[in-house]
Order: C-alpha cells, then sequence, then structure tokens
C-alpha cells in the first residue's frame, strides 16, 4: 500500500437538509493501476491519486474494496446520491457484494433517498427495478410499539423484503445493536477498518463488557431520534462518531450555559429523551486512555459527525468535552426542509473563539471553565446566513449565524493518513487528517442565501476546495 495514501474516506454527500455519508475501502493498489492506465501525470504523492483520478473521468469501478451508506436524505436527493456512488467506484456487481447501508433511524431526510440508490423507474411507467441495492442493509430493526406509522418506514421496509426475496440480488436486512461491528476489510497493511455500535433503537452500551442501558420509554410514543443507531468508525487510532439525529438536553445538565443554552421555547413536537449523558459514560468506558502511549484521553474521538444537523438540543458540551473531537462534520441546509439548524448554541459549544473563553465546563466543575476547547475547525455542507423563514414554530423569523471557526463545503471528504503502518498497528502517535470539498460549493438558492465558502486557501492541483489538513494527537 502506498505510504502516504489513505484507503479510508468518508464522504460527507450534500442532501442539504439530511444526512448522507459514504465510508469507503479504498485499494490503494488498484487506484494507482487505474490513474497510472489515462494519459496524464501521475501525482507523485499517492494522497492527491483519488481527487486526480475524479478531475479525469478515471474509471473507479474495482478500486473499492468495501463500502458503506449511511442514510441518503430525502427522496428529493436520491439520485444525486446514487450518482455519486457511481462516480466513486461503488458500482458494477463485484462491488455490490461488498456494498452496505445503514438506517441511523427512520425519518425521512435519512431515509428517503435510498430508494433512488436501491430502486429506478422503468421509462414510461410507474414500476420501480432495481437500481443498486446493497447486499446487506443494516438497521435498528423492528418495534411495533415504536416504530412510526409513515410511508418513509414503510416504504423502507417494503424495499428490503423484496430484494431478500429474490435469489440474484438476496438484500441481507440485519439487526444493530450496541456491540455488533460491522466490518469493512483491511487496508493494504492489514490494518482492520470496523464500524462499532455503541447506541440504537433507545439502548446504550456502557462499556465493552457492562450491561446496557435503555434510555426510552417503551410505554409513549417517542421521538424517533432517540432510536438513532450510534456507531464509532475504527481505523487504528483513528476514531470517528456517526450518531444520526442523537439527542442531549441542550440546557445546563448536559453543561450548556448561558449562550451556549438551548434557548428556544420547547414545542410539543420537540420533547425527546437524553441520549447523550448515557452516551457519554459509553464512549469514555468503550475507548479508555493507554497508559502505555502519550496524550491520551479517555473516550478520546478524533472526529464529531454533528448530531442533529447541529441542533441546540443536541451536542452537549459535556459530551464534547469526553470526546475532545480535533474537527466536527455536518449535514446540514435550507431545502426541502429547513429547521434552522446549525443553531447558534451549538455552534458556540465548538467555537474556540467563541462565549468561553476557549474553555468548556465539566461534570464535575459546576460552571467552572476548566477544559480546553479541542475542536479545531467545523465543517459543513451548507449554512443559510440570512433571511426570513419559518421555523421552531415562529413565521418570518430573521436567520443569523455567526461561524468564524467554520468552512462550508458542500460535499466533502475526510482521509486520515499516515494513522497506522506494520510494525505498529496501533498508528503514530500523531495522526494526520485531511479534509477537501469533493464537488460543487454551497451557493445561493431562490431566496435563501447560503453561506459561501471561506477561500483563503484555494484548491491545489485537483483538490476543487482545500485540501486543509489537522492533526490529532490525543488518542
Amino acid at each position: 500500500m502506498p505510504k502516504n495514501a489513505s484507503a479510508l474516506e468518508i464522504h460527507f454527500i450534500n442532501v442539504s437538509q439530511g444526512d448522507s455519508i459514504l465510508i469507503i475501502n479504498r485499494d490503494l493498489d488498484e487506484l494507482g493501476k487505474a490513474v497510472t492506465s489515462k494519459k496524464f501525470t501521475k501525482p507523485t504523492d499517492s494522497l492527491d491519486w483519488l481527487p486526480c483520478a475524479i478531475q479525469n473521468n478515471v474509471d473507479l469501478e474495482g478500486t473499492v474494496k468495501n463500502a458503506l451508506l449511511i442514510d441518503g436524505g430525502e427522496d428529493y436527493y436520491g439520485g444525486d446520491v446514487f450518482l455519486y456512488l457511481q462516480q466513486y467506484g461503488v458500482t458494477g456487481e463485484a462491488t455490490r457484494k461488498v456494498f452496505a447501508t445503514v438506517v441511523s433511524h427512520y425519518h425521512s431526510d435519512h431515509v428517503d433517498g435510498l430508494r433512488c440508490v436501491y430502486k429506478k423507474k422503468k421509462t414510461g411507467q410507474k414500476e420501480l427495478v432495481k437500481n443498486y441495492p446493497p447486499a446487506i442493509a443494516y438497521d435498528m430493526g423492528d418495534d411495533p410499539k415504536l416504530d412510526p406509522d409513515t410511508i418513509t418506514y414503510s416504504a423502507y421496509v417494503g424495499d428490503i423484503k423484496g430484494f431478500a426475496s429474490t435469489k440474484k440480488i438476496a438484500t441481507k436486512r440485519t439487526k444493530l445493536s450496541p456491540g455488533s461491528v460491522i466490518s469493512m476489510g483491511e487496508d493494504g497493511n492489514h490494518v482492520e477498518i470496523n464500524l462499532r455500535c455503541v447506541a440504537a433503537n433507545g439502548i446504550v452500551s456502557q462499556g465493552l463488557k457492562k450491561a446496557k442501558k435503555d434510555i426510552i420509554d417503551r410505554t409513549q410514543k417517542i421521538d424517533q431520534n432517540d432510536r438513532s443507531v450510534v456507531l464509532v468508525l475504527e481505523y487504528g487510532e483513528f476514531r470517528c462518531l456517526f450518531g444520526g439525529d442523537a439527542g442531549g438536553t441542550g440546557n445546563n445538565d448536559g453543561g450548556n450555559f448561558d449562550a451556549n443554552q438551548d434557548q428556544r421555547t420547547k414545542q410539543f413536537f420537540s420533547s425527546h429523551g437524553d441520549l447523550e449523558t448515557s452516551l457519554r459514560k459509553a464512549i469514555i468506558e468503550t475507548y479508555p486512555a493507554d497508559i502505555n502511549r502519550s496524550n491520551t484521553a479517555n473516550g478520546h474521538i478524533c472526529c464529531f459527525k454533528s448530531h442533529h444537523h447541529g441542533s441546540a438540543s443536541s451536542n452537549d458540551v459535556f459530551l464534547l468535552g469526553a470526546m475532545q473531537p480535533r474537527l466536527v462534520l455536518c449535514s446540514s441546509g435550507s431545502r426541502i426542509k429547513f429547521h434552522g439548524h446549525p443553531t447558534q448554541e451549538a455552534l458556540n459549544r465548538m467555537d474556540i473563539a467563541g462565549t468561553n473563553g476557549n474553555k468548556w465546563p465539566t461534570p464535575t466543575s459546576k460552571k467552572a471553565l476548566v477544559q480546553d476547547i479541542s475542536i479545531e475547525r467545523y465543517y459543513i455542507t451548507e449554512m443559510v446566513i440570512n433571511g426570513k423563514y419559518g421555523w421552531g414554530g415562529k413565521k418570518n423569523q430573521i436567520f443569523n449565524r455567526a461561524f468564524p471557526n467554520g468552512k462550508i463545503l458542500g460535499d466533502f471528504i475526510v482521509r486520515p493518513f499516515n494513522t497506522v503502518n506494520v510494525t505498529n498497528p496501533k498508528g503514530a502517535n500523531t495522526i494526520s487528517i485531511q479534509v477537501y470539498g469533493s464537488g460543487a460549493q454551497a451557493a445561493v438558492d431562490g431566496d435563501k442565501d447560503l453561506r459561501a465558502v471561506d477561500n483563503t486557501k484555494k484548491g491545489v492541483g485537483s483538490y476543487p476546495l482545500g485540501p486543509w489538513e489537522h492533526t490529532c494527537s490525543k488518542h
């Protein structure tokens, strides 16, 4: 395997208000061959092979060892997601056998777009036929007391059931629960890429060998966000947490004080359980510090996908302080459905130059600011800068956000590199992480003015936007 490149790619596909995240284990030897076969100069640095291949329309089929798609956004964006998969080599029958999907929870901005990946319409007919159904469809399973009575849920279940009954397709629906591990194979140095489930359907792990905790009152109708599947991607010492729309408290008991506290009047439709407090404890127990390594921290997560698109009632300070992420990654936007995300309160909590003087409180410090804010950069697909909108039950509310520590990129890719090697599979003590915009940047959409990306560092060579590199040394 080339020394500098990363086999692991994390693609944040811009589906505006929604989530769609593609994870690829790339065969770098095959990628190098694909780039070499074309009539242009092959980059010296193997880290540049992928953006160079995309810029020159190289066919990447056969370069994907394993692929996993977490959510698909709204139906409106399903076609874009499907085309994105094809562009990055998730195509062909051989790759389909190692292609899987995960549904974080059964809301339309996470599930509906998958139908366009799974199926397509015949020309001139209403009948849906197979497009690119997965070999495995992971989700939280069914719970008759909690499953939503929606077309989104019933269509998803029906699609997978139909594939499972067809021998040629044979999609296997698989339930995730705390302790489940999704294997994405090994890189060229035989280092595994896995996703570990730490919460699903309201059940939260309390550590690798401890009892699980149920945060849901199953006698009542609940917010589907509380059932979100939470996965930690593990690659050597690199970790990235994906938690769907998991909620916290947004208030003091989550470590959010003053300008960090959720300021909105609670509505009947916004109530939810506190998944993040239990999740914080699970992360600390599951990923203890290693006494044989320097700069260790219990519960450390290198990259964190912002819960619920940057909601004020999620992304609690105490959870952030436990994980000490270097980067926060967010998928949000104004189109189709606009919920006012990301909120200013959530942005305040993550801003190193923000309201708390570069410090967070901890669960034992009360309001005292004692922990350094670890976040270096907040990357997001879309963000509104101003305008009048109806959200949170209020009409014609001016929407403004201060976002000094962030960049808006449209589609973007995260790649850890130099994290592992043959002699030390635990990885280098300092992890390098590259982020770059891979598609069209956020642009004006009708009367919704989307903030433009910070172009202080323009694309280099084949990179449309960026790249930006970060180091992470707390693992």
